[in-house]
């Protein structure tokens, strides 16, 4: 069953590399959210502006169509390859059931033990503090921007104490009006600085907006360094640990290889199948 964001791609003639490569994700991230796996909410945030979603992003990763029949099963046209991963999600859980406390008791990494069977993990909580801050901001960004764009600059008026100080000034530098000339003297005086106050007035508005817009743009930036940093740190050490992992595994080959006892060879070979049928 296709979650909407396949709907989305879809509609834009875009396909799943192209998403991986707009979004920085590798191909088997890609792949995870394909089948319904919903990824972090700052990746979910990524893919929504990638396909131009406007709503909740993690909408995009809703399964859509589903039906069910009377033995509880999807009631809808799969492909060979739905049904392998529907099976090899059901083996995994299974395989995480029955591991998972074992595996947590004895202190142990499930993707060490488990390999795929592994349940997903959930970002911690400084995580989800990270995330959580850097998606206000970019929200805070988008509406400092959104005031700054839209706001109505002509609403933008002096009220009556701001008139009435602008009155007193010019009846103190030109003095009360004894006639009809110096009463016109007067009001154009004060009509005056009562445009030049509004245009000062709306100026300071603009500028005020304006700064807080850009306030806000550089913070989103620098939280978005931050976080690609983060990320990038994060997936050096994955391919760092993967390639431990690998020269572990060559290592443990050669070693089998290497046995000319028959009994310590199926020993090895017993204890390591998965690396010898590798």
């Amino acid at each position: 069953m296709a979650i909407r964001l396949s709907r989305e791609l879809e509609r834009l003639g875009m396909t799943w590399d192209d998403l991986a490569r707009e979004i920085g994700a590798s191909r088997d991230a890609t792949i995870r959210m394909k089948s319904g796996e919903r990824p972090y909410r700052l990746r979910a945030i990524r893919v929504a502006r990638a396909v131009g979603w406007r709503g909740d992003p993690m909408e995009l990763f809703r399964k859509e169509g589903k039906a069910k029949g009377a033995d509880g099963m999807d009631n809808e046209n799969m492909t060979l390859e739905d049904i392998h991963e529907k099976h090899r999600k059901a083996v995994n859980e299974g395989i995480a059931r029955a591991f998972m406390p074992l595996v947590e008791d004895m202190g142990l990494d499930p993707e060490e033990i488990l390999g795929e069977a592994a349940p997903a993990k959930e970002p911690g909580e400084n995580r989800k503090r990270a995330d959580a801050e850097l998606a206000r901001l970019q929200a805070a960004r988008d509406e400092a921007m959104r005031d700054y764009e839209t706001f109505d600059f002509s609403s933008v008026a002096l009220d009556a104490q701001e008139r009435e100080a602008i009155r007193r000034d010019a009846l103190e530098e030109l003095g009360r009006p004894r006639n009809a000339a110096e009463q016109r003297k007067l009001d154009m005086r004060i009509k005056a600085t009562v445009n030049d106050a509004v245009r000062a007035k709306r100026e300071a508005k603009r500028q005020e907006l304006r700064a807080a817009a850009v306030e806000a743009s550089r913070a989103v930036l620098l939280a978005e360094e931050a976080m690609g940093s983060i990320e990038h740190e994060e997936a050096v050490r994955a391919a760092a640990a993967a390639m431990e992992r690998k020269d572990r595994e060559d290592a443990v080959k050669r070693r089998i290889v290497g046995t000319k006892d028959p009994a310590e060879r199926r020993r090895l070979i017993a204890e390591n199948m998965d690396l010898f049928e590798a």
